[in-house]
């Protein structure tokens, strides 16, 4: 004896003529229990009960199955094929994981609950959808995260071309060229010092050491 009878169905809200349309492959489930004990899962079907009541809708059973993977994924199919996230007349705000463009998963639902119950909200918002309005927003802001980009990876480019940065060591290595660190310690100084000057400073005290934090491995020997 099979432990469920997992069906689709239809329900159609006669006050502002949308349809949603489901389905039911829980465990132990049964197509006597759409409208009796089974409500849908959708929060938008419970709020219009709540405002309208039970009795302003109707349903059907449309299809049932002897698997439920099956039932899932007819469902699924049948969703994406009336195109539900972009169609007025079905309270249905997604298939799958795509979500209408105005929701966003379980953050969505508040705003489409609102769509649902108030038709001047969801035309509104579907304007704003357009030309000027969210479309147009979003693109500006896709523009000026392109140009960001654009002139960070030049500045990347840049600072992290190979040729840049052996040109860089390459000046650097001239300027240092024909010089040593050293240090004082009484001092606490650090100079590099031409090649010819270096006994000069060694009998004044001075030692050859890395200026910090180069020397970090030294400084245990030469304390």
């Amino acid at each position: 004896m099979r432990d469920r009878i997992p069906y689709t169905y239809r329900i159609f809200h006669v006050p502002t003529n949308k349809s949603y349309y489901g389905s039911r492959f829980a465990k132990g489930c049964k197509p006597e229990d759409l409208w009796n004990s089974y409500f849908t899962s959708s929060s938008i079907i419970k709020d219009l009960i709540k405002e309208y009541g039970k009795d302003s809708f109707t349903y059907e059973i449309r299809k049932t199955f002897t698997c439920p993977i099956k039932c899932q994924q007819y469902e699924n199919t049948v969703l994406k094929r009336l195109g539900v996230p972009y169609n007025k007349n079905w309270i249905n705000r997604h298939y799958g994981h795509v979500y209408h463009h105005e929701c966003q998963s379980k953050g969505g639902k508040s705003l489409s609950q609102k769509r649902s119950i108030d038709p001047e909200l969801d035309a509104k918002l579907k304007k704003s959808s357009g030309k000027g309005g969210i479309t147009a927003s979003l693109k500006k802001h896709t523009d000026e995260y392109k140009h960001k980009r654009s002139e960070a990876g030049k500045i990347g480019g840049k600072l992290g071309n190979k040729d840049h940065a052996r040109k860089m060591f390459q000046e650097f290595g001239k300027k240092t060229k024909g010089t040593k660190w050293m240090y004082h310690a009484d001092t606490n100084k650090y100079s590099r010092i031409s090649l010819d000057k270096t006994n000069e400073y060694l009998q004044k005290g001075w030692i050859f050491k890395f200026k910090e934090p180069w020397n970090k491995g030294l400084k245990k020997i030469m304390g």
